[in-house]
């Protein structure tokens, strides 16, 4: 089930960690090992070669990177959505919400 409303807000062009705890439905950690992830938002992809680390896989922890270049420029709300993809393909969304950038 994915996590939705997951809102923050940011200046344009400044550098932005986001961090992310993936839980099952019944409120326990996803387990990550072996798990692909993808982030994105208008035109900005992030994957693990990217701005992703996974911190903790077995507790479901992982750290989106956002650089300056990726809100450059930017001013507005816009829809963010992250998926993963375990060990043996099954893809899940996990997390939906807005980035308000001022």
């Amino acid at each position: 089930m994915a996590a939705t409303k997951q809102n923050f807000s940011m200046f344009a062009g400044e550098s932005k960690e986001i961090i992310v705890s993936v839980t099952k439905e019944n409120k326990s950690k996803l387990d990550l090992t072996g798990s692909s992830i993808k982030w994105s938002f208008r035109n900005v992809i992030k994957t693990e070669t990217n701005g992703i680390t996974i911190n903790d896989p077995t507790n479901g922890e992982f750290t989106i990177y956002l650089s300056p270049i990726d809100t450059q420029n930017l001013k507005g709300i816009f829809s963010h959505e992250a998926t993963v993809t375990d060990a043996i393909g099954n893809v899940s969304k996990v997390m939906t919400g807005t980035i308000a950038i001022n």
